[in-house]
């Protein structure tokens, strides 16, 4: 049997929970999980089904919905040889590349660090796309001999040619935005787990990854700005910075500037209310942001929404970080 639900909740409910497959499945029985999870839960789950009598593969997928379509899916498999050769059958019928990467949890790892490039290659992508549309090439006739160009070049990739596929249609639709922002069959959503996966095996070796930060950085500020559901490209709109403000002109010598009647003291700045959420603290802020705040933000989220003020991070001359209320931009 193949499974291939979201997220690690759905997957332990399906296996694991009273009534769930390690508790009906006949002895002997084989099971894959097609889903993408955290390395330390594919190998919980192949320690449940080896105490259940029942054999187990974590078997994850890539190749997006066009890949399940066509049956061209790469698959990258963790679990025994005995296993995997049982179930070689099934999986050449789902994919067009199988392979076996190692012991359990092995393709749970393969695919983590695949989500890392999709999601990296992807940003990089609405980068150069959205500096593109603004350099000239601004509708899908004039992107495509760039996409072209790029295919034959070194900063070619899978998610650029995808992406700038879907924003050239984008830019030729009536409404260009709401093309970008339509649901997709692939969405940023799918990525905020995986991510997160990513980024808690690095901080478990020690690592410091700040482009897979800026991806996960560039998912939460879609989530807060109500685009999760969108493709990747529709990061490109993201980029976009918003216009500045007018200095304000100087008082000249013909036009003095008037003089106050009284001093005043200077209006009182009512308190913003705090953020519900970290995606909608996020989503306020223009980026670059650094990585290790956002690493500390993410530890004191739990501090914040509507029970209290999130937390924002002060440098000092010195470089040395505190942590203060936050209440909103100043």
């Amino acid at each position: 049997m193949v499974v291939s639900v979201a997220g690690e909740a759905a997957e332990r409910s399906v296996f694991l929970e009273p009534g769930g497959l390690l508790e009906v499945a006949a002895p002997g029985s084989l099971l894959i999980d097609a889903g993408t999870v955290s390395v330390e839960f594919a190998r919980e789950l192949h320690a449940a089904s080896a105490a259940a009598g029942v054999s187990f593969l974590d078997a994850p997928v890539s190749g997006g919905p066009e890949g399940a379509a066509n049956g061209t899916l790469s698959i990258m498999v963790g679990g025994s040889e005995a296993d995997f050769t049982a179930a070689r059958p099934a999986l050449d019928g789902m994919g067009g590349y199988v392979v076996r990467m190692g012991a359990p949890g092995a393709g749970a790892a393969a695919k983590l660090i695949n989500q890392l490039l999709t999601a990296s290659n992807a940003l990089a992508a609405t980068e150069a796309l959205a500096l593109a549309r603004a350099m000239g090439f601004d509708s899908g006739a004039r992107l495509a001999p760039l996409l072209a160009l790029l295919d034959r070049s070194w900063g070619n990739s899978t998610m650029l040619q995808r992406t700038g596929g879907i924003l050239g249609a984008a830019l030729d639709a009536a409404e260009p935005t709401a093309a970008l922002l339509a649901p997709a069959a692939a969405p940023l959503r799918n990525f905020a787990k995986d991510l997160d996966y990513v980024l808690a095996e690095a901080a478990t070796a020690r690592l410091r990854l700040p482009a897979t930060a800026a991806a996960r950085t560039a998912v939460s500020r879609a989530a807060g700005l109500g685009r999760e559901g969108a493709d990747w490209a529709s990061v490109a709109l993201q980029h976009r910075q918003p216009p500045a403000t007018p200095a304000a002109v100087p008082p000249t010598a013909a036009a003095p500037a008037a003089a106050p009647a009284a001093a005043a003291a200077p209006p009182a700045v009512a308190p913003r209310e705090p953020f519900d959420s970290l995606a909608a603290l996020e989503a306020s802020v223009p980026p670059p942001w650094r990585e290790e705040e956002r690493a500390l933000l993410l530890r004191c989220a739990a501090l914040g929404g509507r029970h209290g003020p999130l937390a924002v991070i002060d440098d000092d001359p010195t470089g040395t970080q505190t942590v203060r209320p936050w209440l909103g931009l100043p």
